[in-house]
């Protein structure tokens, strides 16, 4: 039974991998050669890029899908106050940095025009 859990869990995270390598190719107009899921054996980022997509792309990215994350009930939070700007959250830990929470459609389109504006 733990087995089954464990490859569910494996199949969840790798859904998400699928999905941000399909919206970065779509987003930057990349192939399939530029963006890779990685496979499951494989030690490192969990998407990788090919030197053309690092260019546009300069990020390192790690996915984790899980059933539960206390950062959407903040985003929730966020998104309700209807100020009608995008929602942020920033987070921080103890002896930690700062980190920021935004929408991956508004971070890739942030990084694109960014990218345009070079």
């Amino acid at each position: 039974m733990r087995e089954l859990k464990t490859r569910s869990a494996k199949a969840k995270g790798h859904r998400l991998e699928y999905f941000i390598r399909d919206k970065l190719i779509e987003k930057f107009n990349l192939s399939p050669d530029d963006v890779r899921a990685n496979i499951g054996s494989e030690t490192g980022v969990d998407i990788n890029l090919s030197k053309k997509a690092q260019a546009l792309i300069p990020l390192q990215i790690e996915a984790k899908s899980r059933s539960s994350m206390a950062i959407y009930t903040y985003y929730e939070q966020a998104k309700s106050h209807k100020a009608g700007l995008e929602p942020v959250v920033i987070v921080k830990m103890n002896r930690r940095k700062p980190l920021i929470c935004i929408d991956l459609d508004y971070f890739l389109e942030l990084l694109r025009n960014n990218n345009k504006n070079e």
